[in-house]
């Protein structure tokens, strides 16, 4: 195969990583998000690992050889906390592999554990990982999450800026790679008087937008038109689907003598022993991982066919071209784990990618000086466990006498098994029953603040204050909380004062609003009232947005610059 625009794993620079309980910024381009302060303590951060496990696949050479991925984790992991960790704090690890031949369900099992179990702050996707298990972190659980290779840039957009994809020349979207694989072949002269067929699979909807966002409409502004563009509708890995067939006829009728093979990796060969089988023989283009040495294997048994295809790719660097942060990685892995891979091999440039990852993440949290305080940490005995911890809010109520207690009298029993009878009603109103043995330093910041509720219920207060009980948790919890002070108000007929920056949380419980600035009431009254006063529109979205109008019914922004 012929290659071009091969280049070096680099490392990705990116902005300050903020720690504390602020909300970050949802710039695609920062590291961070609303809620990236799950996984953080006052002296560790929890990063997760996600990667796929080839096993024999990868002994017989069907799949890339991507190193031994536990060895490279926790050599970087280490050598990263030697210099410091992240942001001040030490890196907590775990990593977790997926079966390469296993279904969608232990993908998201991986997800879960990740960010649920472990309730990591980021999760670091290693490579071949499905666009689903990325999903799942980014998306549906909220957690920061990097990896090395990119995805289409809708799951970017939805993802809000807690996807990233940093370590190497692969640090792009796909639609953003599909564009230049058009782009290359344009500059190099390859394309003119070709007829351009394009084929994709529906079994991987990162290159069928990648292709129908990127690829078709940079061919197009290029002033190429594609005669035949094939989505193919069989199962990954299914190499008797007639519908190979059928596509290959359509590119064949349509006159087509260069065709992008846009398929995932291992449906390639079949379309192409296809497209044998049917006597067309065009011109073939590769992009990606399809040009190295371990994915090139995949087509030996079509190589008189595709011997001679053109590929384009940014995966990694021929061993003259390599990064000095490619090899200082690996020199770290060797020397730690024992580890050595060959220069230009992709087990060397898989953990150079990887490696680099980490090291994208210490250098952006070492932006944040000094390292982020977490004010509003829940105030909690860590080696207590949650009944305990609530128990003893209970017993604050009307504790038995020192004699009582130091003699063991019946009435401090008595007191004992009453209050202990009262905060399991109280972890069993508030949903936290499955976690009463649980240690209170293993859980994660929004089952905390939970339990931290459960104490002040415990005492029998009428009147709970709380001070931003939503600061530093993740989406989903948030959202959980406000029905939650709600059925609290309702049940327990319980008076609340809530200082609070989130907006929604805010609108859907408070009955009576007070909004400040700078330290003055500016306005005060009902929540509807407030949320569309003047003065604080012009607090929240400016003074300009209120003149222009824009303040009817606005949508404030769930962490402003004043308190609610």
């Amino acid at each position: 195969m012929r290659t071009l625009g091969r280049a070096a794993a680099a490392l990705a620079a990116l902005g300050p990583l903020a720690l504390g309980p602020v909300a970050c910024t949802t710039d695609p381009d920062a590291l961070g998000g609303p809620e990236a302060t799950a996984g953080v303590t006052d002296d560790a951060v929890r990063i997760g690992y996600i990667g796929v496990d080839s096993g024999p696949l990868s002994q017989v050479g069907v799949a890339p050889d991507l190193g031994d991925q536990r060895a490279i984790v926790e050599s970087v992991v280490a050598d990263r906390n030697e210099a410091g960790g992240l942001a001040g704090r030490r890196i907590e690890s775990r990593l977790t592999l997926i079966d390469y031949t296993a279904g969608p369900e232990a993908g998201q099992a991986a997800c879960l554990e990740m960010t649920q179990d472990f309730d990591a702050f980021a999760v670091v996707i290693g490579p071949a990982v499905p666009r689903d298990v990325a999903r799942c972190t980014a998306v549906t659980n909220g957690t920061l999450t990097i990896g090395g290779t990119g995805f289409d840039q809708g799951l970017y957009d939805e993802a809000e800026g807690r996807l990233v994809t940093a370590g190497s020349d692969t640090a792009m979207s796909t639609d953003r790679q599909h564009r230049g694989w058009a782009r290359v072949l344009h500059d190099e002269g390859l394309l003119e008087g070709r007829t351009i067929g394009v084929v994709t699979d529906e079994q991987s909807p990162e290159f069928v937008a990648a292709a129908e966002d990127g690829l078709v409409p940079e061919l197009e502004a290029l002033g190429y038109r594609v005669a035949a563009d094939v989505t193919l509708p069989c199962p990954e890995m299914d190499a008797d689907c007639e519908q190979h067939e059928a596509a290959v006829q359509q590119m064949k009728d349509a006159g087509v003598d260069l065709v992008f093979m846009a398929a995932a990796n291992l449906v390639g060969p079949t379309f192409v022993q296809a497209a044998a089988n049917l006597d067309f023989h065009p011109a073939w283009t590769a992009n990606g991982n399809q040009v190295t040495d371990t994915v090139a294997r995949f087509f030996d048994s079509v190589r008189d066919e595709w011997d001679g295809a053109i590929g384009t790719s940014t995966v990694f660097a021929e061993p003259a071209d390599l990064t000095d942060g490619a090899r200082d990685c690996n020199r770290v892995i060797e020397e730690r784990s024992g580890e050595a891979y060959e220069p230009g091999s992709d087990a060397f440039g898989f953990a150079a990618v990887t490696c680099l990852l980490y090291r994208t993440l210490a250098a952006a949290g070492d932006g944040v000086e000094p390292p982020a305080a977490l004010d509003q940490d829940a105030a909690l005995f860590p080696d207590l466990t949650v009944r305990e911890v609530t128990q003893t809010a209970v017993a604050a109520r009307g504790r038995p006498g020192f004699a009582a207690v130091a003699l063991g009298l019946p009435s401090a029993r008595r007191a004992e098994r009453a209050a202990r009878a009262q905060a399991d009603d109280v972890l069993d109103f508030l949903g936290l029953d499955p976690d009463a043995d649980r240690f209170v330093s293993e859980l994660s910041t929004g089952t905390r603040r939970l339990v931290e509720l459960a104490c002040l219920l415990g005492t029998g207060a009428g009147v709970l204050c709380l001070d931003e009980p939503t600061a530093g948790i993740a989406q989903r919890e948030a959202e959980a909380f406000g029905p939650l002070l709600l059925r609290v108000r309702r049940e327990l007929d319980a008076s609340m004062l809530v200082i609070e920056h989130d907006m929604p949380l805010v609108m859907s419980v408070s009955d009576r609003l007070y909004c400040l600035e700078a330290g003055a009431v500016i306005a005060a009254g009902p929540p509807e009232a407030v949320r569309s006063d003047p003065r604080v529109v012009a607090s929240y979205l400016g003074r300009q947005a209120a003149a222009a109008g824009e303040a009817a019914a606005p949508a404030l922004p769930s962490n402003p610059g004043g308190s609610a």
